[in-house]
């Protein structure tokens, strides 16, 4: 079997996969709607006005109101699913101050009694579509969750990180990211060789150009990984400047395994849009480059989107797609002109015998 042909034996896996863990949020948390190029970063905008978000409308996620106060998901206003190496499904899901984990091994028709992971004082847990804790089941079987916390009234968090290695059982005291206030919407992934990425909306910069009395537009974007199992993060810098300070990154890892982020950019005039880098090998710079279209965002529309996790998996399953639709259409094809010959031979038939009535030959096959 060549290359070719395994990945699109692998594509009906990944989709599934996919598929199973798009089912699992769906069930447990409302999630409200919220190429690599080479070319050099954006100039820097001007700062946004019209206070936090500044660009028509476009408001930072607000957390959900529970319809209870249990710990069960139904009560939680959101969830992340991650999918262990063994099958099992792993949730985790904020009710009030308290973070809690659940897994199931039935694919999510029952689930194990929840555990507190983590509990937040003097602040409220970020929790909504946009920014809501996370869930990563690492190869080694560690169970790594972050969590946002900051004041209620206050966009201004603080990424917390803890770990679980006795299969969630319990889990380590919550350690900050960073010493630094100011950090939301972070993302991790985990490479083949184990390398766990961490990349995050970051407004040190920000905080910093603000103190000195100059115009700053959005956040930044911060880059992190770890060899050790999420015990430690090396790295933590910001990147590159000018993101949008309230919509979410994704990651994906490319065909190299280095890892491809891709969130909202803060333009010139306040324009914002997409923009998709990959992280050098040194993990020193972000190289990539805008969306194609520039169009600006409707006022109050906010952007929904994510980045393809292996764009040469999506193409072979669709190609694969298409050769079984393909397939299914000749067959058809050669259906109908079996059935037509074969009426045309009953017709010649009848008018040959003169009969009134023969046999079908439809109804013989």
């Amino acid at each position: 079997m060549g290359r070719s042909d395994r990945g699109v034996a692998r594509a009906p896996t990944l989709l599934r996969a996919l598929a199973m863990t798009a089912a699992a949020a769906a069930v447990f948390a409302v999630h409200p709607v919220r190429a690599e190029t080479g070319g050099s970063p954006p100039a820097p905008a001007e700062a946004a006005k019209g206070g936090e978000g500044g660009h028509g409308g476009h408001k930072m996620g607000a957390p959900a109101v529970p319809a209870c106060l249990d710990p069960l998901p139904r009560c939680a206003p959101t969830a992340e699913p991650a999918f262990a190496r063994d099958g099992t499904l792993w949730l985790a899901f904020p009710v009030g101050d308290k973070l809690y984990v659940a897994s199931s091994r039935d694919a999510g028709t029952s689930f194990s009694p929840p555990v507190v992971a983590a509990s937040v004082t003097g602040g409220v847990i970020d929790a909504n579509g946009e920014a809501r804790p996370k869930i990563t089941a690492l190869p080694n079987g560690t169970l790594l969750l972050s969590y946002t916390a900051r004041p209620e009234k206050s966009y201004d968090g603080a990424i917390s990180l803890v770990r679980s290695t006795d299969g969630g059982k319990t889990f380590s005291a919550p350690e900050p990211l960073l010493d630094a206030m100011g950090q939301r919407f972070e993302v991790f992934l985990v490479s083949s060789n184990g390398r766990v990425y961490a990349a995050w909306l970051d407004k040190r910069d920000a905080a910093a150009a603000k103190q000195a009395g100059q115009a700053f537009a959005g956040s930044g974007i911060a880059v992190g990984w770890s060899d050790d199992g999420a015990k430690s993060f090396a790295g933590k810098k910001i990147l590159m400047d000018h993101s949008c300070e309230c919509c979410r990154v994704s990651a994906a890892l490319a065909p190299d395994g280095q890892p491809v982020f891709a969130w909202r950019q803060v333009y010139d005039n306040n324009l914002r849009d997409h923009y998709v880098a990959k992280l050098s090998t040194d993990g020193a710079t972000l190289a990539g480059g805008g969306a194609r279209q520039r169009g600006r965002m409707g006022d109050g529309l906010s952007a929904s989107w994510a980045l393809a996790h292996d764009r040469r998996r999506r193409e072979l399953a669709c190609r694969l797609v298409h050769q079984r639709q393909g397939a299914q259409r000749a067959l058809l094809r050669l259906e109908r002109r079996r059935r037509e010959k074969l009426l045309r031979s009953a017709k010649i038939r009848r008018r040959r015998e003169g009969a009134l009535a023969c046999r079908d030959p439809l109804l013989e096959n």
